[in-house]
């Protein structure tokens, strides 16, 4: 860790060599590539700029189960993050570096780079097919440590990056949405950990311009 605690909490060999770093790991199972230089919305109409294996390969197992797959967007990619120095304070939650639960350095650019995420796994890109995935989610418990509130103090004010993301997100999905003409795809946010985190939630949704 940070402070020099050893982890011998294995890594899972699948993704990454052992004694890899805290940014092996994350660009292992980043879905947006680092190239070193900040994102534009340019670069998330590439489809060089999109790392997928992985979240197909989950989709196609849980097809292959029978289950109805669903999307978790709630891991920053390095090329979009705020943060750039990664912090270990826990073996075992790994994503909490600074960097993977950071908000991103520009909610628009994200916005679009999360629709294009879309788009490619529902129709497919790069000689892939689509996957039958309809059910997507921003976030996950973001009122925890999942969102890294050192960069976002305004997480619950009216100058929060979370909900200004979250809003920007969901407008570009809902564009996808119409112009794709998939009425059948549905976009939610948060999955809130707590009663009260996710009653504060109700009235931002609310007076969003976009269905769920």
């Amino acid at each position: 860790t940070t402070d020099g605690q050893t982890c011998t909490y294995p890594e899972p060999p699948a993704f990454v060599d052992a004694g890899a770093s805290d940014s092996d790991l994350v660009h292992a199972r980043d879905w947006f590539v680092d190239d070193g230089n900040a994102v534009t919305l340019a670069d998330t109409q590439n489809d060089a700029r999109y790392s997928l294996a992985y979240a197909r390969s989950v989709i196609d197992v849980a097809t292959a189960f029978g289950a109805e797959p669903f999307v978790s967007i709630d891991a920053m990619p390095q090329a979009l993050s705020r943060g750039t120095q990664f912090v270990r304070g826990d073996c075992y939650w790994s994503f909490l570096d600074g960097v993977t639960n950071a908000p991103p350095s520009d909610t628009a650019v994200f916005a679009s780079a999360a629709a294009g995420l879309v788009r490619r796994l529902v129709e497919g890109s790069g000689g892939e097919p689509g996957r039958p995935v309809k059910q997507f989610e921003i976030w996950n418990e973001p009122e925890g440590g999942f969102w890294d509130k050192k960069f976002d103090p305004d997480f619950s004010g009216p100058t929060s990056i979370f909900w200004d993301m979250v809003q920007k997100t969901l407008v570009a999905l809902d564009a996808y949405r119409a112009s794709s003409n998939r009425g059948d795809l549905r976009f939610g946010v948060g999955g809130f950990a707590g009663v009260q985190a996710a009653l504060d939630a109700i009235p931002r949704l609310d007076a969003m311009p976009v269905a769920p």
